[in-house]
């Protein structure tokens, strides 16, 4: 099994194994490279890290995305792999060489190929806000949030009803006033509305189909009406469903319109895809189609998504990164994998609740039945008394949810 280095990010770490596997050969130029599904469960990775890890070598130059078909090993990978190394040699094995042989002093931190693939701050940044509120009379539905959406992420919008999932979403393509600095694509989304839903593609939380119309019909529609749909990609897309081109709207199932609906959006050449709760009210299985369809087709390290939902334990393993909302305020901006790393989980017997309670957890809750079942989450590590209270775990995104949108009012060392 495949050990990962805590002090690199798993996906430059995969981006390197795959880099050198290339290196070897494996698989060829001008070869299919094996599917994200295939990679993930070969690595037991998150989708959305051999994403990144594919996104870096394509960054690099050394695979292609052929639409429809999927990654391919670029004519000249080897040589842009063997260069590489002989510049990681020269400008970074060679140096620290002579440092080595030199007296001690001030040394320069070098970087390595692996953390030279891609960084998240260099990325370009699809959407940023900053100071960001929305107004609806006197009530702030947006309340002076800032975040940034880099390219090649999938990004979950988490909140209770009314905390402005909505509100936040429809300020991002322009369909709601909004104060502060916002800029989606590079463009304004109240002045720029037309040009960046040519680039931008948004299924509300109310979207429906004219149920008069056969899907065909719908095809060729939208044909006519965006200059980045693609109908070919979109009966391709829609193959993998049940949904017939024949097929008028009015009968079909809830999941299927809801899967129709994505593969026509889905076919549109777009950089940023912005969905409201959109499996709301599906079964499980219409809901496991639906995200299957959305990480294998659409998301491919150089697009990004935006989903608000309930299901948040279903999405978790699909999400690079987490908005979490309430009452209007951003209480928290931060990507999964940071949020491993920052909040950490404590579960204990209930002899020691009190000195559990005492470093003032964010939330404390039950496990599980008997005196064994409590856990306890931090913001950053607890002391090592109160870890050696118990044992250190892994706090699931629903327990974080919870403990960061509860009301004021509640206890925050109750159960």
């Amino acid at each position: 099994m495949q050990t990962w280095d805590d002090r690199q990010p798993i996906y430059q770490q995969l981006a390197d194994i795959l880099a050198a596997q290339l290196l070897d050969g494996e698989p060829n130029e001008g070869a299919a490279m094996p599917s994200v599904r295939a990679l993930a469960g070969r690595y037991l990775l998150n989708p959305l890290t051999v994403n990144r890890a594919l996104q870096a070598l394509g960054d690099e130059g050394l695979l292609e995305n052929r639409r429809g078909m999927g990654l391919y090993v670029t004519t000249g990978a080897r040589e842009r792999l063997r260069a590489a190394e002989r510049e990681r040699f020269l400008h970074t094995e060679w140096p620290r060489l002579r440092r080595a042989a030199a007296p001690p002093g001030n040394r320069r931190r070098t970087t390595q190929l692996g953390g030279a693939l891609m960084n998240a701050e260099d990325n370009t940044m699809l959407v940023q806000a900053k100071g960001l509120s929305v107004r609806y009379g006197a009530k702030r539905a947006v309340d002076d949030v800032s975040f940034n959406i880099p390219k090649g992420r999938v990004v979950g919008l988490l909140g209770h009803n009314g905390a402005g999932k909505t509100t936040l979403m429809k300020a991002m393509v322009g369909l709601a006033t909004s104060e502060g600095s916002l800029t989606v694509l590079g463009m304004n989304p109240r002045q720029q509305r037309v040009p960046l839903l040519e680039q931008a593609c948004y299924i509300p939380d109310v979207a429906i189909l004219p149920r008069w119309a056969r899907v065909e019909d719908l095809i060729t529609l939208l044909s006519g009406l965006h200059p980045r749909f693609s109908a070919d990609r979109a009966r391709a897309l829609l193959r993998r469903t049940s949904v017939g081109l024949s097929d008028k709207v009015k009968t079909l199932s809830k999941g299927m319109v809801v899967q129709a609906h994505l593969a026509l959006i889905a076919a549109i050449d777009a950089k940023l895809m912005i969905l409201d709760e959109p499996t709301l009210g599906l079964d499980v299985l219409s809901r496991k189609a639906f995200y299957e369809m959305l990480i294998d087709e659409w998301c491919d390290g150089e697009r990004s998504v935006l989903i608000s939902t309930h299901q948040v334990e279903e999405i978790e393993s699909l999400l690079s990164d987490v908005l979490m909302l309430n009452e209007g305020k951003l209480v928290l901006s931060i990507s999964l994998e940071d949020m491993e790393r920052r909040f950490i989980g404590v579960t204990h017997d209930a002899a020691v609740a009190d000195q559990i309670a005492a470093a003032h957890p964010l939330l404390r809750y039950r496990t599980g039945p008997g005196t064994s079942g409590n856990a306890a989450i931090f913001d950053g590590a607890p002391p090592d008394h109160v870890q050696a209270l118990g044992q250190r775990v892994r706090p699931s995104l629903v327990d974080l949810f919870v403990a960061l949108t509860r009301k004021p009012e509640l206890d925050r060392t109750q159960f």
